[in-house]
């Protein structure tokens, strides 16, 4: 074939099949487009849902912290709840420098909750809980027992690399009790806004269970 008829007929295709291929590529260009919006309309629309799912159960969260009628029973919710926000969480009283167990939830069955009521120990042995109640500010650490103490560490089943958190309940000023949270077995994200909002609310209910007047005594009245 000479070079001249060679050229001929690659002009010929390029006239025929050069608008064609262009065509195609717009066509698949177009597709890409209309599946990527699709794509991100449907995470647009799976994030939103994510979020009104997480802002409902933190309102059911704060209303029942609310509707508690004891210091203990705001207790008892705050634990309940805010292992709804993570894996799992232990709510320590701090009381005379020393940190005792309260309530495990989350994933803690009977034998941890047991074992949990039996802790006792100065607040020195654990350093990240004692930084949190001195200054009632929040603390991310390790699971390090330099960090959280012997017993916690052993307790919870922790390892260096694990996060735990842990959120100051605060009143006047004063910490009275640490809320841990961690990621449990399944290394669940801890929603560490969510649970400051509920120790927060938790806060709040304890003063005002506790501000509330006890209604005084009816005297007799002296009969004639």
């Amino acid at each position: 074939m000479s070079a001249d008829l060679e050229k001929t007929i690659e002009s010929a295709l390029d006239d025929v099949l050069g608008p064609k291929t262009e065509e195609i590529r717009r066509e698949l260009a177009e597709r890409l487009h209309d599946q990527w919006r699709a794509v991100d309309e449907r995470r647009e629309e799976t994030i939103q849902q994510a979020r009104e799912e997480m802002a409902a159960a933190l309102a059911a969260a704060v209303r029942r912290i609310r509707g508690a009628d004891s210091v203990t029973a705001v207790a008892h919710a705050l634990a309940e709840e805010a292992a709804r926000f993570c894996g799992r969480v232990g709510l320590f009283i701090v009381r005379d420098d020393r940190l005792l167990g309260f309530r495990v939830a989350g994933e803690a069955g009977e034998e941890l909750q047991r074992s949990f009521e039996r802790v006792d120990l100065a607040l020195t042995e654990a350093l990240a809980i004692a930084h949190a109640a001195d200054t009632c500010d929040g603390v991310v650490t390790g699971g390090s027992r330099n960090e959280l103490s012997q017993r916690i560490v052993e307790l919870f089943g922790l390892a260096p690399s694990d996060r735990v958190h842990l959120f100051p309940v605060v009143l006047r000023d004063k910490a009275l009790a640490i809320l841990y949270a961690d990621g449990g077995s399944r290394a669940r994200r801890v929603e560490a806004v969510a649970i400051e909002t509920l120790a927060c609310a938790a806060e709040a209910w304890i003063e005002a269970v506790g501000s509330r007047r006890k209604p005084a005594p009816v005297r007799e009245e002296a009969t004639v």
